[in-house]
Protein backbone atom coordinates (compact mmCIF):
# COMPACT_ATOMS: atom_id res chain seq x y z
CA UNK A 1 0.00 0.00 0.00
CA UNK A 2 1.39 3.19 -0.80
CA UNK A 3 1.64 6.89 0.93
CA UNK A 4 -0.72 9.73 -0.24
CA UNK A 5 1.95 10.55 -2.98
CA UNK A 6 0.93 7.46 -5.03
CA UNK A 7 -2.46 8.54 -5.22
CA UNK A 8 -2.40 12.41 -5.94
CA UNK A 9 -0.69 13.84 -9.50
CA UNK A 10 2.72 12.48 -9.87
CA UNK A 11 5.37 14.01 -8.12
CA UNK A 12 9.19 14.59 -8.56
CA UNK A 13 10.56 12.21 -6.09
CA UNK A 14 13.28 14.40 -4.72
CA UNK A 15 11.54 18.06 -4.20
CA UNK A 16 8.31 16.53 -4.14
CA UNK A 17 6.61 18.69 -6.93
CA UNK A 18 3.80 18.27 -9.00
CA UNK A 19 5.28 17.48 -12.80
CA UNK A 20 1.42 19.40 -13.68
CA UNK A 21 2.34 22.84 -11.76
CA UNK A 22 0.26 25.39 -14.06
CA UNK A 23 0.54 29.20 -14.86
CA UNK A 24 -2.01 31.57 -15.65
CA UNK A 25 -0.83 33.84 -17.93
CA UNK A 26 -0.62 37.68 -17.55
CA UNK A 27 -3.36 39.33 -18.98
CA UNK A 28 -1.37 40.67 -21.45
CA UNK A 29 0.22 37.53 -22.77
CA UNK A 30 -3.18 35.76 -23.47
CA UNK A 31 -4.26 39.25 -25.69
CA UNK A 32 -1.05 38.26 -27.94
CA UNK A 33 -2.00 34.37 -27.34
CA UNK A 34 -5.35 34.90 -28.76
CA UNK A 35 -4.90 37.10 -31.33
CA UNK A 36 -1.95 34.88 -32.57
CA UNK A 37 -4.43 31.61 -32.45
CA UNK A 38 -6.60 33.84 -34.28
CA UNK A 39 -4.50 34.24 -36.66
CA UNK A 40 -3.69 30.82 -37.20
CA UNK A 41 -6.88 29.03 -37.31
CA UNK A 42 -10.12 30.60 -35.96
CA UNK A 43 -11.01 27.52 -34.02
CA UNK A 44 -8.17 25.81 -33.35
CA UNK A 45 -7.41 23.36 -30.51
CA UNK A 46 -4.73 27.02 -28.75
CA UNK A 47 -7.97 29.48 -28.91
CA UNK A 48 -10.28 26.88 -27.69
CA UNK A 49 -7.47 25.99 -24.23
CA UNK A 50 -7.47 29.47 -23.81
CA UNK A 51 -11.26 29.87 -23.60
CA UNK A 52 -12.33 26.74 -21.45
CA UNK A 53 -9.01 28.04 -18.96
CA UNK A 54 -10.39 27.04 -15.17
CA UNK A 55 -7.73 29.43 -13.71
CA UNK A 56 -5.67 27.08 -11.82
CA UNK A 57 -2.21 27.89 -11.86
CA UNK A 58 0.16 30.76 -10.15
CA UNK A 59 -0.34 34.27 -11.03
CA UNK A 60 2.08 34.91 -14.35
CA UNK A 61 2.59 38.14 -13.11
CA UNK A 62 4.69 36.49 -9.89
CA UNK A 63 6.78 33.78 -12.04
CA UNK A 64 7.54 34.28 -15.65
CA UNK A 65 7.06 30.89 -18.13
CA UNK A 66 10.92 31.06 -18.95
CA UNK A 67 11.30 30.86 -14.36
CA UNK A 68 8.99 27.51 -14.48
CA UNK A 69 10.65 25.74 -17.97
CA UNK A 70 11.31 22.30 -17.39
CA UNK A 71 8.44 21.69 -14.79
CA UNK A 72 6.77 19.10 -16.63
CA UNK A 73 10.04 17.00 -17.97
CA UNK A 74 10.89 14.51 -15.98
CA UNK A 75 13.42 11.34 -15.71
CA UNK A 76 12.93 8.11 -14.43
CA UNK A 77 14.97 5.38 -12.97
CA UNK A 78 14.44 1.95 -13.41
CA UNK A 79 15.38 -1.48 -12.64
CA UNK A 80 17.68 -3.30 -15.18
CA UNK A 81 16.36 -6.18 -16.61
CA UNK A 82 17.66 -9.39 -16.45
CA UNK A 83 19.20 -9.63 -20.19
CA UNK A 84 19.91 -5.62 -19.55
CA UNK A 85 22.95 -4.75 -22.15
CA UNK A 86 25.05 -1.73 -21.32
CA UNK A 87 24.67 1.04 -24.09
CA UNK A 88 27.19 3.81 -25.17
CA UNK A 89 26.65 7.01 -23.37
CA UNK A 90 25.58 4.76 -20.30
CA UNK A 91 26.97 7.26 -17.22
CA UNK A 92 29.72 5.83 -14.68
CA UNK A 93 26.59 5.27 -11.91
CA UNK A 94 25.33 3.45 -14.41
CA UNK A 95 27.36 0.62 -15.21
CA UNK A 96 27.74 -0.79 -11.57
CA UNK A 97 24.05 -0.22 -10.21
CA UNK A 98 20.60 -1.87 -10.96
CA UNK A 99 19.21 0.95 -11.92
CA UNK A 100 19.37 2.51 -15.13
CA UNK A 101 18.40 6.52 -16.36
CA UNK A 102 15.64 6.97 -19.37
CA UNK A 103 15.98 10.23 -21.34
CA UNK A 104 13.91 13.36 -20.58
CA UNK A 105 9.97 13.11 -21.43
CA UNK A 106 7.07 15.55 -21.04
CA UNK A 107 4.75 14.00 -18.68
CA UNK A 108 1.04 14.31 -19.61
CA UNK A 109 -0.69 14.20 -16.12
CA UNK A 110 -2.04 15.10 -13.83
CA UNK A 111 -3.32 11.60 -12.96
CA UNK A 112 -1.44 9.31 -15.58
CA UNK A 113 0.68 6.91 -14.39
CA UNK A 114 2.82 6.85 -18.39
CA UNK A 115 5.50 8.74 -18.23
CA UNK A 116 4.74 10.36 -21.69
CA UNK A 117 7.27 9.08 -24.65
CA UNK A 118 11.20 9.86 -24.31
CA UNK A 119 13.15 12.09 -26.67
CA UNK A 120 15.42 9.19 -27.29
CA UNK A 121 15.11 5.44 -26.80
CA UNK A 122 17.65 4.69 -23.89
CA UNK A 123 17.99 0.57 -23.23
CA UNK A 124 15.34 -0.29 -25.58
CA UNK A 125 12.40 2.34 -23.43
CA UNK A 126 10.37 4.42 -25.25
CA UNK A 127 8.04 4.87 -22.19
CA UNK A 128 7.73 4.24 -18.60
CA UNK A 129 4.98 3.48 -15.90
CA UNK A 130 5.36 5.92 -12.92
CA UNK A 131 5.06 5.97 -9.52
CA UNK A 132 5.42 7.89 -6.28
CA UNK A 133 5.17 4.49 -4.59
CA UNK A 134 7.53 2.05 -3.27
CA UNK A 135 8.41 -0.95 -5.32
CA UNK A 136 5.38 -3.01 -4.57
CA UNK A 137 4.45 -1.94 -8.39
CA UNK A 138 6.88 -3.99 -9.48
CA UNK A 139 10.70 -3.23 -11.04
CA UNK A 140 9.17 -2.30 -14.17
CA UNK A 141 7.48 0.80 -12.76
CA UNK A 142 9.62 3.67 -12.45
CA UNK A 143 10.57 6.73 -10.04
CA UNK A 144 10.51 10.06 -12.06
CA UNK A 145 11.88 13.09 -11.27
CA UNK A 146 13.03 16.62 -12.44
CA UNK A 147 15.87 16.57 -14.60
CA UNK A 148 17.31 19.87 -12.71
CA UNK A 149 16.53 18.16 -9.62
CA UNK A 150 18.64 15.08 -10.17
CA UNK A 151 21.18 17.52 -11.38
CA UNK A 152 21.56 18.80 -7.74
CA UNK A 153 21.23 15.31 -6.28
CA UNK A 154 24.10 14.44 -8.25
CA UNK A 155 26.30 17.33 -7.02
CA UNK A 156 25.02 16.67 -3.25
CA UNK A 157 25.77 12.81 -3.80
CA UNK A 158 29.49 13.44 -5.20
CA UNK A 159 29.78 16.06 -2.51
CA UNK A 160 28.39 13.95 0.95
CA UNK A 161 29.01 10.29 -0.31
CA UNK A 162 32.21 10.57 -2.90
CA UNK A 163 30.17 8.82 -5.63
CA UNK A 164 26.61 8.82 -7.44
CA UNK A 165 24.62 6.34 -5.50
CA UNK A 166 21.16 5.77 -7.55
CA UNK A 167 20.93 2.30 -5.87
CA UNK A 168 20.55 4.01 -2.74
CA UNK A 169 18.17 6.77 -4.24
CA UNK A 170 15.83 3.75 -5.37
CA UNK A 171 16.19 2.16 -1.58
CA UNK A 172 15.24 5.29 0.34
CA UNK A 173 12.19 5.98 -2.20
CA UNK A 174 11.13 2.11 -1.31
CA UNK A 175 11.29 3.47 2.50
CA UNK A 176 9.84 6.64 2.03
CA UNK A 177 7.11 5.47 -0.20
CA UNK A 178 5.88 3.10 2.02
CA UNK A 179 2.16 4.02 3.95
CA UNK A 180 3.73 2.40 7.16
CA UNK A 181 6.68 4.93 7.23
CA UNK A 182 5.08 8.19 6.32
CA UNK A 183 2.12 7.36 8.52
CA UNK A 184 4.70 6.44 11.65
CA UNK A 185 6.30 9.67 11.12
CA UNK A 186 9.51 8.03 11.24
CA UNK A 187 10.92 10.99 8.22
CA UNK A 188 10.79 14.97 9.32
CA UNK A 189 7.93 16.65 8.11
CA UNK A 190 9.82 18.57 5.24
CA UNK A 191 8.01 21.52 4.50
CA UNK A 192 7.08 20.79 0.66
CA UNK A 193 6.76 17.17 1.43
CA UNK A 194 3.94 18.17 3.94
CA UNK A 195 2.86 20.79 1.42
CA UNK A 196 2.33 18.22 -1.44
CA UNK A 197 0.66 15.46 0.96
CA UNK A 198 -1.92 18.25 2.14
CA UNK A 199 -4.33 16.99 -1.03
CA UNK A 200 -4.11 15.09 -4.01
CA UNK A 201 -4.34 18.01 -6.05
CA UNK A 202 -1.27 20.76 -6.73
CA UNK A 203 -3.31 24.10 -5.34
CA UNK A 204 -1.01 26.62 -6.47
CA UNK A 205 -1.00 28.52 -2.82
CA UNK A 206 -0.16 31.97 -3.42
CA UNK A 207 3.40 32.88 -2.09
CA UNK A 208 4.56 29.30 -2.86
CA UNK A 209 5.32 30.05 -6.61
CA UNK A 210 9.23 29.12 -6.25
CA UNK A 211 8.69 26.43 -6.05
CA UNK A 212 7.66 25.88 -9.72
CA UNK A 213 11.40 27.93 -10.59
CA UNK A 214 13.55 26.01 -12.49
CA UNK A 215 16.84 25.40 -9.63
CA UNK A 216 19.53 24.99 -11.96
CA UNK A 217 18.73 27.18 -15.45
CA UNK A 218 18.07 30.79 -13.54
CA UNK A 219 17.50 33.33 -15.62
CA UNK A 220 19.14 36.47 -15.21
CA UNK A 221 21.86 34.45 -12.62
CA UNK A 222 24.47 34.13 -15.17
CA UNK A 223 24.35 37.69 -16.04
CA UNK A 224 24.46 38.92 -12.90
CA UNK A 225 27.86 36.75 -12.25
CA UNK A 226 29.56 37.65 -14.99
CA UNK A 227 28.85 41.48 -14.65
CA UNK A 228 30.92 40.19 -11.00
CA UNK A 229 33.90 38.65 -12.60
CA UNK A 230 34.07 41.81 -14.70
CA UNK A 231 37.50 42.73 -13.84
CA UNK A 232 36.50 46.46 -13.82
CA UNK A 233 34.08 45.83 -10.96
CA UNK A 234 36.76 44.41 -8.94
CA UNK A 235 37.38 45.87 -5.21
CA UNK A 236 40.36 46.75 -4.14
CA UNK A 237 39.07 46.56 -0.34
CA UNK A 238 37.20 43.33 0.14
CA UNK A 239 37.72 43.56 3.80
CA UNK A 240 35.06 45.59 4.23
CA UNK A 241 32.45 42.71 3.87
CA UNK A 242 32.76 40.57 7.27
CA UNK A 243 32.87 44.44 9.27
CA UNK A 244 33.95 44.86 12.95
CA UNK A 245 30.85 45.58 15.30
CA UNK A 246 30.63 49.49 16.19
CA UNK A 247 31.78 50.73 19.65
CA UNK A 248 34.57 48.11 19.96
CA UNK A 249 37.96 48.60 21.47
CA UNK A 250 40.14 46.42 18.78
CA UNK A 251 43.46 44.82 20.21
CA UNK A 252 46.44 46.84 20.46
CA UNK A 253 49.58 45.31 18.36
CA UNK A 254 51.41 45.35 21.85
CA UNK A 255 48.97 42.51 22.99
CA UNK A 256 47.51 40.35 20.05
CA UNK A 257 49.24 37.43 20.38
CA UNK A 258 48.41 37.40 16.30
CA UNK A 259 50.85 40.09 15.47
CA UNK A 260 53.73 37.53 15.76
CA UNK A 261 52.83 35.12 13.58
CA UNK A 262 53.27 34.95 10.16
CA UNK A 263 50.85 35.16 7.12
CA UNK A 264 50.80 31.92 5.98
CA UNK A 265 49.58 30.68 9.26
CA UNK A 266 47.06 33.87 10.37
CA UNK A 267 45.65 32.23 6.64
CA UNK A 268 45.66 28.99 7.95
CA UNK A 269 43.44 29.68 10.73
CA UNK A 270 41.18 32.23 8.91
CA UNK A 271 40.41 28.75 6.65
CA UNK A 272 39.11 26.85 9.70
CA UNK A 273 36.91 29.43 10.89
CA UNK A 274 32.90 30.42 10.04
CA UNK A 275 32.03 33.94 8.40
CA UNK A 276 30.57 34.61 12.47
CA UNK A 277 34.26 33.60 13.62
CA UNK A 278 36.01 35.56 11.84
CA UNK A 279 33.88 38.36 12.35
CA UNK A 280 34.47 38.11 15.93
CA UNK A 281 38.06 37.48 15.61
CA UNK A 282 38.91 40.79 13.69
CA UNK A 283 37.20 42.40 16.49
CA UNK A 284 39.55 41.06 19.06
CA UNK A 285 42.89 41.69 16.75
CA UNK A 286 43.93 43.92 14.53
CA UNK A 287 45.89 41.18 12.58
CA UNK A 288 42.81 39.86 10.62
CA UNK A 289 41.48 43.39 9.73
CA UNK A 290 42.54 42.88 6.01
CA UNK A 291 41.51 39.59 4.43
CA UNK A 292 42.58 37.34 1.66
CA UNK A 293 39.78 38.45 -0.96
CA UNK A 294 40.59 34.25 -2.06
CA UNK A 295 38.71 34.38 1.37
CA UNK A 296 35.31 34.88 0.37
CA UNK A 297 35.73 32.16 -2.26
CA UNK A 298 36.46 29.66 0.39
CA UNK A 299 33.36 31.00 2.29
CA UNK A 300 31.21 30.68 -0.64
CA UNK A 301 32.30 26.75 -0.93
CA UNK A 302 31.81 26.09 3.05
CA UNK A 303 28.49 27.80 3.72
CA UNK A 304 26.89 27.73 0.32
CA UNK A 305 28.03 25.02 -1.61
CA UNK A 306 24.67 24.98 -3.87
CA UNK A 307 26.47 28.34 -5.83
CA UNK A 308 29.07 26.02 -8.09
CA UNK A 309 28.80 28.43 -10.45
CA UNK A 310 31.46 30.03 -8.95
CA UNK A 311 34.38 27.79 -10.33
CA UNK A 312 33.69 28.91 -13.67
CA UNK A 313 34.46 32.18 -12.95
CA UNK A 314 38.00 34.26 -13.54
CA UNK A 315 39.51 33.80 -10.10
CA UNK A 316 41.37 37.03 -11.30
CA UNK A 317 38.66 39.46 -11.77
CA UNK A 318 36.01 37.98 -9.98
CA UNK A 319 35.05 40.52 -6.68
CA UNK A 320 35.05 37.62 -4.16
CA UNK A 321 33.67 39.83 -1.20
CA UNK A 322 30.57 41.80 -3.01
CA UNK A 323 29.69 38.24 -4.45
CA UNK A 324 29.74 36.19 -1.04
CA UNK A 325 27.59 39.62 0.43
CA UNK A 326 25.31 39.00 -3.00
CA UNK A 327 25.02 35.31 -2.52
CA UNK A 328 23.35 35.60 1.55
CA UNK A 329 20.59 37.75 0.41
CA UNK A 330 17.13 36.92 0.52
CA UNK A 331 16.33 35.33 -2.41
CA UNK A 332 12.35 35.31 -1.51
CA UNK A 333 11.12 37.80 -4.26
CA UNK A 334 13.66 37.96 -7.06
CA UNK A 335 15.77 35.08 -8.49
CA UNK A 336 13.04 32.44 -7.51
CA UNK A 337 15.30 29.74 -9.25
CA UNK A 338 17.96 30.29 -6.38
CA UNK A 339 15.21 29.97 -3.66
CA UNK A 340 13.83 27.06 -4.49
CA UNK A 341 17.92 25.58 -5.56
CA UNK A 342 18.78 26.11 -1.77
CA UNK A 343 15.74 24.24 -0.70
CA UNK A 344 16.46 21.64 -3.30
CA UNK A 345 19.53 21.08 -1.83
CA UNK A 346 18.77 20.50 1.47
CA UNK A 347 16.32 18.14 0.24
CA UNK A 348 19.21 16.17 -1.50
CA UNK A 349 21.27 16.58 1.42
CA UNK A 350 18.51 14.30 3.43
CA UNK A 351 18.14 11.61 1.26
CA UNK A 352 22.33 11.57 0.84
CA UNK A 353 21.81 11.25 4.75
CA UNK A 354 19.57 8.19 4.76
CA UNK A 355 21.38 6.74 1.57
CA UNK A 356 24.41 6.65 3.85
CA UNK A 357 22.52 5.05 6.46
CA UNK A 358 21.36 2.47 4.52
CA UNK A 359 24.45 1.93 3.02
CA UNK A 360 25.63 0.86 6.68
CA UNK A 361 22.85 -1.19 7.51
CA UNK A 362 21.14 1.21 9.61
CA UNK A 363 17.40 2.00 9.24
CA UNK A 364 15.50 5.35 9.48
Amino acid sequence: MGNKLSYCERRCRICAVSFRVKRIPTPEERDAQRWHARDAAPHNAALQALQRNDGAGYDGSLISEEEMKGINTLRCLLQKPADFVPEEGDQDFERDSSCFLTDVAVHQGPYVYDSGPFNTVRHGVREAKITNDNDNFGGEWGMPFHPACFEIFKRVCLKKLGFVDIDGLWRVRDLRGSFEYSMGGNFPPLSVRQYALDDETWHHKPGTEYLAANPVDIPGFQELLKHLSDSENTSKEQSRQIPSQPHTTITSSESDIFSTLPPELLTEILWNLSAKDIANLRLASRSFRTLPPILFKHLIRTEMPYFWEIDELDPRGTDWAELYTLLRRDWSSSLLGLRNRVRIWHEAEEIAEMIRETNSGLTH
